[in-house]
């Protein structure tokens, strides 16, 4: 959860994504002012065991804001959905 114990301590949570070990996709639109591609990009970065074995996947949404669900779903739905196959 957001809130959750630790979650405001960016030392344990680094910690923690550092550690997982499931594939991850980050997902951003190309026009998020919350989470912007370089931001996406950096957060990626943070999932170095995942990243190890070529599992993070960032996606750039092209045209999207911050819900990139919303302002094209059949885009973020393939994308999604091409993760999962993969």
């Amino acid at each position: 959860m957001f809130g959750s114990e630790g979650a405001f301590d960016p030392d344990a949570t680094r910690a923690a994504l550092a550690a997982a070990t499931a594939p991850v996709l980050v997902v951003a639109g190309e026009w998020d002012w919350g989470t912007s591609p370089r931001h996406a990009r950096d957060m990626g970065a943070l999932f170095t065991t995942a990243g190890a074995d070529g599992k993070v996947e960032v996606a750039i949404q092209p045209g999207a804001g911050h819900f990139p669900w919303l302002d094209d779903a059949d885009r973020f739905a393939a994308t999604v959905a091409g993760f999962l196959d993969r």
